[in-house]
């Protein structure tokens, strides 16, 4: 309705509204029904104006049944308060009723509106509304031809609506407000090429989204503007935010009058400098953005908090994704200084100091376990990388979120665990029969075909790596016996702890599951060695670099798994006390 009294105060050159295609088909005429068409596509339009006249009093031109819902068709002529919620049809009628009378009620110190958008929905005379008449032969299927003009149709996001709310021609209506356009169009295209780019996507975002990544932008601007106009459950939040920001709607009947008696010129004035103030919004959080992604404390712990937020394959509505940032950005806005915002940022990591004792939440790092405290462990390792990169200021490296939010992660057994668990894993699976070629070539490079106690591992291996097809069962008891081998006189009590546990991607860690420490760092450096992305603390650890001893790189013993939780606490430790 916005839209058709602007319309009519502003043609632009065009002649009529265009209300789109409306398909039918002429039925045969019988008593009841002596001149009916059926509508193909086009119901809810039909029914929509038919709904506009009545609340604005006008008698309509037409009646419409409805084939599968008989009730309907009563409905829609009575409108009864009392039941509008038997069913969602009637639900939909009424709410449409209920909007048409509240622009109406909104409307009523300038009743020229309701005027103008009944004649064009009734009238012949110009300007007017039109659809286009889309008549298919009688002997067409109905149902075809319906799914026909519907396969593929793909609805708009919010984003191309609110690029469209600031686009439309009807804004600009010379060379200056031509040039507007193209500023914006510019800006627009500008801010999407930019979100384009994966290290800047994915510290904001862990969704994988390939187009209209401005959405992210729109949705932050729309929440800080949301004062309970809109529900932020509602699929096109952002949109309907929007469409309050711009649209100048009757704020009191002082502001109707005055709008009343203002000139056109006038009016378009105060329209432009509500669309110029609403795009100086989402520039400015944009901008925002980019400070962010420079400024390297705040890049690495917000991408942290994003990526830790939820699942990156979780799928959420548009105006649900980015809760966390918007809160941020308030939090951001509100902070008399950047060094204020870093301590913030601190504190929402969810790592803190109790004395000299490092805790995640509500447990102490040293006490978590792969199975009792999995979540803080995945959080915990993260940090780890997060913390390391920060406490080096003389570097510029900056952790890779794109590919850690692009690949599916596991918390590994960088020792494993004692063969009956681990071959009943591995053998149940399969997962390392899949990949027994190489796994044999890696044994075969670190077993010793002279040392006492390998020597026949070692040709075990070659037997089975010079096969064309390896033996299942040969090969489960090649592992049994590797791992065995490698694991002698270890305690697996304390395997669980977090100084035996780093994260690797989920395709390396099962197609070469519990594997031995060598086999495992062979793996690591071959993926390292093809710009494979690793984390870095995970790479360390396959080269021993929090070890004391690094001269025996086939084990991972107690040693090594107490040296590195210590490097886990300490780094973490120094980076919340650096920044205190």
């Amino acid at each position: 309705m916005n839209d058709l009294w602007q319309f009519s105060q502003n043609q632009g050159g065009q002649s009529f509204y265009c209300l789109q295609p409306v398909v039918v088909r002429r039925r045969v005429p019988d008593a009841q029904s002596p001149a009916a068409w059926e509508v193909i596509d086009g119901q809810q339009r039909l029914t929509t104006v038919h709904i506009i006249l009545t609340t604005l009093g006008v008698t309509v031109p037409y009646t419409i049944e409805y084939q599968t819902r008989p009730d309907s068709a009563a409905f829609l002529s009575s409108m009864q308060q009392d039941r509008a919620d038997m069913n969602i049809d009637f639900y939909h009628m009424f709410a449409a009723r209920s909007a048409v009378a509240q622009w109406r009620d909104e409307h009523k110190h300038t009743p020229e509106a309701c005027a103008a958008i009944t004649r064009m929905l009734q009238a012949a005379d110009e300007p007017n509304a039109k659809i286009i008449w889309y008549e298919v032969d009688a002997q067409e299927n109905a149902i075809a031809v319906f799914t026909r003009l519907n396969m593929g149709r793909i609805p708009l996001t919010d984003a191309e609506l609110v690029k469209a709310l600031f686009l439309r021609d009807s804004n600009f209506h010379n060379k200056t407000g031509a040039l507007e356009q193209q500023r914006i169009a510019q800006q627009w295209d500008e801010m999407e090429r930019v979100l384009q780019a994966d290290d800047f996507w994915f510290f904001l975002s862990n969704t994988r989204q390939e187009a209209n990544r401005i959405e992210l932008i729109l949705d932050l601007v729309a929440r800080q503007w949301n004062n309970g106009g809109a529900s932020t459950h509602d699929a096109h939040f952002t949109f309907f935010s929007f469409v309050q920001a711009l649209e100048p709607g009757p704020e009191s009947s002082n502001d109707s009058r005055a709008l009343q008696e203002a000139s056109k010129a006038d009016v378009r004035r105060k329209q432009a400098h509500r669309r110029e103030a609403c795009w100086q919004a989402v520039r400015a959080c944009f901008l925002t953005m980019q400070e962010w992604y420079r400024d390297r404390t705040i890049f690495h712990l917000v991408g942290f908090m994003v990526t830790i937020s939820s699942p990156s394959h979780k799928q959420e509505k548009p105006a649900q994704r980015q809760f966390l940032v918007s809160e941020l950005w308030a939090a951001y806005q509100n902070s008399p200084s950047r060094t204020t915002f870093h301590a913030l940022l601190r504190e929402r990591t969810g790592f803190r100091l109790n004395g000299e004792c490092l805790m995640v939440g509500r447990h102490k790092v040293e006490e978590l376990s792969y199975r009792g405290t999995r979540t803080d462990v995945v959080k915990t390792l993260l940090f780890f990388n997060i913390a390391t990169l920060l406490n080096n200021r003389s570097a510029n490296t900056r952790f890779q979120f794109d590919l850690y939010n692009m690949n599916y992660w596991d918390v590994e057994h960088i020792s494993p665990m004692a063969e009956s668990d681990s071959n009943s894993r591995l053998h149940d699976s399969g997962r390392m029969l899949h990949n027994s070629q190489k796994w044999l070539e890696y044994a075969c490079r670190f077993l010793s075909p002279t040392q006492l106690g390998e020597t026949d591992l070692y040709n075990q291996a070659q037997a089975l790596k010079d096969q064309d097809s390896v033996d299942p069962a040969a090969f489960a008891a090649l592992i049994r016996a590797v791992t065995a081998h490698y694991t002698a006189g270890e305690d697996d009590d304390n395997k669980d702890t977090l100084g035996n546990l780093t994260l690797l991607d989920r395709h390396t860690n099962r197609s070469y599951g519990d594997s031995i420490f060598p086999i495992k760092r062979s793996r690591i450096l071959d993926l390292d060695a093809t710009n494979t992305f690793v984390p870095p603390c995970t790479s360390n650890v396959f080269l021993k670099y929090y070890s004391p001893d690094t001269d025996d790189m086939m084990y991972w013993r107690k040693i090594d798994r107490d040296a590195y939780q210590g490097a886990i606490i300490e780094t973490i430790k120094k980076f919340l006390k650096k920044n205190c």
